[in-house]
């Protein structure tokens, strides 16, 4: 089999410890409904070479895989044909991953908006086909340029300075793991089939398109792209995913209660019942005990992440997705 990797490259910059420039006018966050499918909105030109909202995408050959070990279906899995490895070699569903916190070797720094990481939470989101940090106390906004070119992203996965999420970059609704590396611009594209991107730590974590299939884990983008998986004995009805402090939580685009898997105990948990909230989930994403839901109103409503009960929703939010960190304040 012949792997295709594709390449995007900004033709802007996305700076770090450097300063931030204005998002890239990269299409349009219309805000709108999604279908009852789901689909997501087309937001790139798909031939070779175009350029597409600021951004060139080009196509390039990989070696053949020799060894026919590459999965390209989230429903498959695990698999690395032999010899492959995948972390200590283990099988799936073990909660080896260690904290699911993601760990962050160089603290994001944004020299125009230094407030951002001073708040007790920030965010990454995807604001109009770029992204933004918000801090969660007072909405600071800083934006970080162009992003993953696509209007309605409600699942992001962020670990170190890479951002991942499940994209579609031919508008035929065939959404794949695609990893942004946002110190450089560079933006890669995976066979793995995914709904929804996540980080369970430092691992990358991929929700499947329904009707059937379970949660995956990659060590790596590369052993993504060579498909090298873990599964997780978790199969959520959910086009949504998330998780934090040890637990996977998952929602279908439009809801009122979170399916909940716990990685330790490798058990699936009561539905978590978000208390006065039942629509559309924009976007999801935990930190210790905050857990943080993106709404239909595009306002930030914080819930406790153990109970379900609602704590504040008070600052409007300018995108769809979520990825948060815990900040120094």
């Amino acid at each position: 089999m012949v792997r295709m990797r594709f390449t995007v490259v900004f033709l802007g910059s996305v700076m770090f410890g450097v300063g931030c420039g204005p998002s890239a006018d990269i299409g349009t966050d219309d805000g709108g409904d999604e279908t009852a499918d789901d689909a997501v909105a087309d937001a790139t030109d798909g031939d070779d070479g175009t350029e597409s909202g600021g951004i060139t995408v080009g196509t390039g050959p990989e070696p053949a895989d020799s060894d026919g070990g590459t999965t390209t279906d989230a429903e498959n899995t695990s698999s690395g044909g032999d010899g492959s490895e995948s972390g200590d070699g283990s099988e799936s569903g073990d909660g080896s991953s260690g904290d699911d916190e993601p760990m962050d070797d160089d603290l994001l720094e944004l020299s125009e908006c230094p407030d951002v990481t001073t708040e007790s939470v920030y965010c990454l989101t995807a604001a109009g086909g770029g992204l933004d940090v918000v801090g969660v106390d007072t909405g600071t906004q800083c934006p970080l340029g162009p992003g993953f070119a696509q209007p309605f992203l409600t699942s992001l996965g962020w670990i170190g300075n890479d951002v991942y999420a499940c994209v579609d970059p031919t508008g035929n609704g065939d959404d794949a793991l695609a990893r942004l590396d946002l110190t450089s611009g560079t933006l890669e594209m995976s066979e793995v089939s995914c709904r929804a991107a996540a980080a369970l730590g430092e691992q990358i974590l991929t929700l499947p398109f329904l009707p059937s299939g379970q949660v995956l884990t990659y060590d790596s983008f590369d052993d993504a792209t060579m498909g090298i998986s873990e599964s997780i004995d978790f199969s959520p009805h959910a086009s949504r995913v998330t998780a934090g402090g040890g637990t996977i939580y998952a929602a279908w685009h439009s809801t009122d209660v979170l399916e909940r898997y716990s990685v330790a105990e490798q058990t699936q948990l009561p539905d978590l019942v978000m208390g006065g909230y039942d629509s559309w989930v924009d976007g999801i994403s935990v930190v210790g005990d905050r857990l943080f839901i993106v709404t239909l109103s595009s306002t930030l409503l914080e819930l406790d992440a153990t109970t379900g009960d609602q704590v504040s929703e008070s600052i409007a939010w300018p995108g769809h997705g979520l990825a948060c960190r815990p900040g120094t304040g």
